[in-house]
């Protein structure tokens, strides 16, 4: 029983490290580019693999949380040794522009098709694209780069969504002069 009690305690550690690992490298980009990141960027919570649910009610928290456009990054705990990333991008007006699942999925027991029809129950009609990225040597560099990817998309989506705002400014300010 000592043990289970261990387990669990280890895994809500390491869940704990892996949000505010998420989140503290997102407040430092923040901070070095405020620029590239006029968008809300919302982390929660892990979601654990072995808990049943608990994918369902990540993607309901999205819904209630979520601005006209937002971006939602969503730990994912494959194994006590495996995580992936989830991003979520909505567009202005609300409906979903992107969702990726980021990671190494290869060589884990991960179902994708199993989320993407979870994920199809909460917003039905939207594909969730699958970005692998290599494996690494250990856990934590697995881990690492995966994180770190999805900070980069992140990033990139807000610099697509700031080009876009300013092409659509420059064409509405267009289409006042020549009316």
């Amino acid at each position: 029983m000592g043990n289970l009690i261990g387990t669990t305690n280890s895994l809500c550690q390491y869940e704990n490290i892996e949000n505010d690992d998420i989140s503290n490298k997102l407040e430092k980009l923040r901070q070095q580019y405020p620029e590239r990141f006029s968008l809300p960027i919302h982390v929660l919570a892990t979601v654990h693999n072995n808990i049943d649910g608990e994918w369902q009610q990540r993607l309901r928290q999205v819904i209630e949380q979520r601005n006209s456009v937002s971006i939602f990054l969503i730990p994912y705990q494959v194994s006590n040794f495996h995580l992936i990333g989830i991003l979520i991008k909505f567009k202005v007006g609300g409906p979903i522009e992107r969702a990726e699942f980021i990671g190494s999925h290869g060589e884990s027991n991960l179902d994708l098709d199993k989320l993407q029809r979870q994920f199809n129950e909460i917003y039905p009609g939207i594909s969730v694209q699958s970005r692998s990225i290599q494996k690494q040597e250990d856990r934590e560099k697995t881990t690492e780069l995966t994180i770190e990817t999805l900070l980069k998309l992140a990033q990139e989506y807000q610099t697509t969504y700031i080009n876009d705002s300013h092409d659509k400014t420059i064409e509405d300010q267009n289409a006042n002069i020549l009316k």
